[in-house]
Order: C-alpha cells, then structure tokens, then sequence
C-alpha cells in the first residue's frame, strides 16, 4: 500500500517541483516533502552532506539545498521525465545547462 495520498499525481508533484526550484523558494520545495522524507543525491554527497548522498529530514534538505543554491546563482530545472513506485518517486530532469539529472524522493509527500 502506498504512503502517497490518494489523489498524489507524480506529474503535478514534478512540476510543483521544478516551479519552485526556478523561483528559489525553499519552503515551497521542502513543503512537498514529509518529516521523514528520504532523499538520494549524488551531488549532496559530493558536497559533503550524508555520508553516502542521502538525506532523512527537511532540516537536511535545507541546508543541502541552500548550499547548492549558493553554489549555482543561475540553477534551472526542466523536467523531463517522471516515476513513480509505491512509496517513490523520481524525476528526471535537465539543469540549466542541459545537463541530464534525476532525483528521488521516498516516504510521503506532505500535506
């Protein structure tokens, strides 16, 4: 059984997403996460948060996410893709210099 609510739409959530991304609007972006949210990054490791890339709070996607956006005044995301699984999704993504990207996000979207 899921931990999404009922009417979770992956597509809406992606969008929802990358809205708030390209407007740099943190809260908006960590309020479609739960608590517990559980998230995955490759770059988050390279920059020294989580051992292993992966985050288990708001509290650390925030301070990963504000560092990255200091890192990148002109970050951009255009999604490209989404999946979703039980209790994940993912979205693939190009940054703002066409990079291809993904990133997943498991546990529950906030409500």
């Amino acid at each position: 059984m899921s931990s999404f609510p009922p009417d979770f739409d992956p597509g809406t959530f992606a969008r929802d997403w990358a809205d708030a991304w390209n407007r740099r609007d943190l809260e908006a972006v960590r309020w479609q996460f739960a608590d517990d949210a559980v998230f995955s990054s490759a770059i988050a490791q390279s920059l020294g948060f989580g051992e292993d890339g992966v985050m288990h709070s708001r509290e650390e996607l925030r301070r990963y996410w504000m560092a990255a956006l200091s890192r990148n005044p002109d970050l951009h995301f255009e999604v490209t893709g989404v999946f979703a699984g039980v209790d994940t999704v993912a979205i693939a993504f190009r940054n703002q210099i066409g990079h291809p990207c993904s990133s997943g996000a498991g546990a529950r979207r906030r409500r």
